[in-house]
């Protein structure tokens, strides 16, 4: 079939499905001409670029994930509309729903360091996960997003036919009983709405009324928000990670700030870790400490770059790491002053990790690599070399790959010169397939052979063959024949036989530490009569069950 001939069924499948949506009702008016009006630019573009029309669903193969990486309270993966509870360390892919209850929060990190905060009665939906793009359905409730800058990724929210588009920036989206509202706390904000665009920037506010689509733009109410619970707990949280909202700092001493800057010098050193700097200037505002594996870091930080920031203007030294794995690192210090880098020092280098200079004359090409396994070790030898490192894969199927499948488990290895590492039991006992590849950036290159190994089975060290509960009051003890790596769940409900994943009526307590023998039991559902259990831990299922016991609790 001719070019022309595939746009135009193109054209003819999609307006019909667009126009079947129209008819139905799923789409209202102004929805049906935005999606009408970009259908046609596409495929204009498509046409004016001489492009063929699938390029563009090819192009977005690489995909990405994401971590739950905190939760307070009960969170939940929606699966077919019914609630699994989830906790820290649960993988995100695209198309996953989660939910918070009451009293609930919770924090998921994506690829590429940016991060979302889910505020109490919360739920979104992961829209798109690719490195062009995160996009982010919010179904109710409110989130904080924390976006790291990348002009090659776009990061959106929408409620309904209200886009935010960030790039760089922290900024919250909230759907009230009869409002909507967007939050700007650093950097710019696009909102695109009824085919309309507007930019705010760091402490404005957008209200959208639901009913009228009445707009209102304004200024935040900046102590109202430093009284509010959810922003305090994101306030926190950025501190706690060396991110900043701007709009809170003292600016009492901005005038002063403002000296000319012309022949003062901020002369910078380094020793493995540690970077040290003189200068002959006084900022009020500190220091950044700035590193990347890209030359020239620095602030506002591009993708490549990381900062620490240290507040005392007495502060001389500072540490930094291998965020972006081990190899050759630029550093920069730069006098910070009213939110911006004043000053640069000069640039200087260091190799951080274990040596990961190839020898002289070695290519960065792996011909071969060689796998077996010892137990849950795997090693592998390597002909050749792979400057970004290895990805070791394993899964109950076989051929596991990179990026991973349903059912796949990955563990990365920056290193070039690693040739170990460890496999676990994450879908439960069993014959597992382990394979290693050269990682080539967001994909596998070569693959090593695949070879098999049965984990939590008998002869292998990780297995529980029984554990043994008794319960004194609120407190469960329990005893165990054999090892669970990966801890316990303890159980308990108002209902018989306790399980994980719970059930309406269930509750959890997880203890990690393969070593805990007791926990602690409360009325969750008042006061009556609780069933208890303990169960060992697989990674998002029990294995072995202990015996069940009542206890009455108040």
């Amino acid at each position: 079939m001719t070019k022309l001939g595939k746009i135009l069924l193109l054209i003819i499948f999609i307006g019909s499905l667009v126009a079947g949506l129209y008819y139905t009702g799923f789409l209202n008016t102004e929805t049906f001409a935005s999606v009408k009006k970009t259908v046609l630019e596409k495929i204009d573009n498509k046409k004016m670029n001489s492009e063929p029309v699938e390029a563009e669903i090819e192009s977005e193969s690489e995909a990405s994930y994401a971590e739950l990486v905190y939760t307070e309270g009960e969170v939940y993966k929606l699966r077919d509309e019914k609630p699994i509870q989830i906790e820290e360390g649960e993988i995100i892919n695209k198309s996953d729903e989660l939910k918070t209850n009451s009293n609930s929060k919770a924090e998921i990190i994506f690829f590429d360091n940016s991060r979302i905060r889910l505020a109490e009665n919360t739920r979104i939906k992961i829209e798109s996960m690719i490195d062009k793009e995160i996009i982010i359905k919010l179904i109710e409730g409110e989130v904080y997003n924390r976006v790291m800058t990348n002009d090659k990724r776009n990061y959106q929210i929408y409620y309904n036919d209200l886009i935010s588009s960030a790039l760089g920036t922290a900024f919250s989206l909230s759907s009230q009983d009869k409002k909507i509202n967007i939050k700007v706390f650093e950097s710019k904000v696009g909102v695109d709405y009824d085919e309309n665009h507007r930019e705010l920037d760091a402490g404005e506010l957008l209200e959208i009324a639901k009913e009228t689509r009445e707009v209102t733009k304004m200024e935040m109410d900046l102590e109202s928000e430093l009284n509010n619970d959810f922003f305090k707990w994101n306030k926190q949280m950025d501190e706690d990670n060396d991110f900043e909202i701007s709009i809170f700092e003292d600016n009492e001493t901005e005038e002063k700030d403002e000296e000319d800057t012309g022949d003062k010098n901020i002369t910078a050193s380094i020793d493995g870790v540690n970077v040290s700097w003189q200068t002959d200037l006084k900022p009020n505002n500190g220091f950044k400490i700035i590193w990347s594996k890209e030359p020239k870091p620095s602030y506002p930080i591009r993708y490549s770059d990381k900062y620490f920031y240290y507040k005392n203007p007495e502060v001389r030294s500072g540490k930094i790491d291998n965020f972006d794995g081990d190899g050759k690192y630029y550093v920069r210090v730069c006098v910070y002053q009213n939110s911006v880098c004043k000053k640069y020092s000069n640039e200087v280098t260091t190799y951080l990790g274990n040596n990961t200079e190839k020898e002289e004359g070695e290519s960065n090409t792996v011909n071969s690599i060689t796998l077996n396994l010892e137990g849950s070790t795997a090693n592998w030898s390597v002909d050749g070399y792979s400057p970004k490192g290895y990805k070791l894969l394993w899964s109950k199927n076989p051929k596991p790959s990179y990026p991973t499948r349903a059912g796949d488990k990955y563990a990365y290895y920056s290193n070039p010169n690693s040739r170990s590492g460890e496999v676990d039991l994450f879908d439960g006992p069993g014959t597992y397939y382990v394979r290693v590849c050269e990682y080539l950036g967001g994909k596998c290159g070569l693959y090593s052979n695949q070879v098999t190994v049965e984990l939590g089975t008998a002869g292998n060290d990780e297995v529980v063959n029984s554990i043994n509960l008794t319960v004194n009051a609120d407190t469960a003890s329990w005893s165990v024949d054999g090892y669970s790596p990966k801890g316990y769940k303890l159980l308990w409900s108002k209902n018989p036989e306790p399980t994980y994943p719970t059930r309406s009526g269930d509750k959890y307590s997880y203890l990690s530490n393969p070593d805990t023998r007791s926990g602690s039991l409360h009325a969750f559902d008042g006061p009556g009569t609780y069933y208890i259990r303990v169960c060992e831990y697989l990674g998002g299922a029990c294995g072995v069950y202990s015996n069940q016991v009542t206890v009455e609790l108040d």
